[in-house]
């Protein structure tokens, strides 16, 4: 029986993300990281603070599960977290010095990564085709993401 293009498609995605998945592990681990880690970095990296609910969608991971990496980070001195100026409840979550050295250190082992299934692969025009595309598949499945968060949590 022939298979399909839409299931070529899918085993296609299926393979390519479990080799990029683990070779981002394998290259996060080399500087002692998690992907999940690394994903909390660079949001803060681009953000003053965020709190814990705006950090689990970002990395994709539940509120506990970006509690659980937070409370990792913040023994290792990368992200201080603080009471929140508007909601005492809340906390609010910054990137530390030393967090932001360990964010330059995992992009830099990151780089061989990218540079491997992506810059080395695609045109630049190609490569901003690509990242629009993967924006698209993100925003199309964000609020299913945060719909299965709330009922984990």
């Amino acid at each position: 029986m022939a298979q399909s293009v839409e299931t070529d498609v899918v085993a296609a995605w299926a393979r390519a993300a479990r080799i990029i998945e683990f070779s981002v592990e394998s290259a996060l681990a080399q500087v002692g990281m998690t992907p999940t880690e690394y994903e909390i970095l660079r949001a803060l990296f681009d953000s003053c603070s965020l709190n814990v609910s705006d950090i689990g969608r970002v990395a994709v991971v539940t509120k506990s599960g970006a509690s659980r990496a937070l409370k990792h980070m913040e023994v290792a001195g990368w992200v201080e977290r603080r009471a929140s100026g508007t909601d005492r409840r809340a906390m609010a979550v910054s990137i530390t010095s030393a967090g932001h050295d360990k964010f330059l250190e995992a992009s830099e082992a990151m780089q061989p990564v990218v540079d491997k299934y992506l810059l080395d692969n695609l045109s630049p025009r190609g490569t901003r085709e690509l990242v629009r595309f993967l924006e698209a598949v993100v925003a199309a499945g964000e609020e299913e993401c945060d719909e299965a968060a709330a009922l984990a949590e």
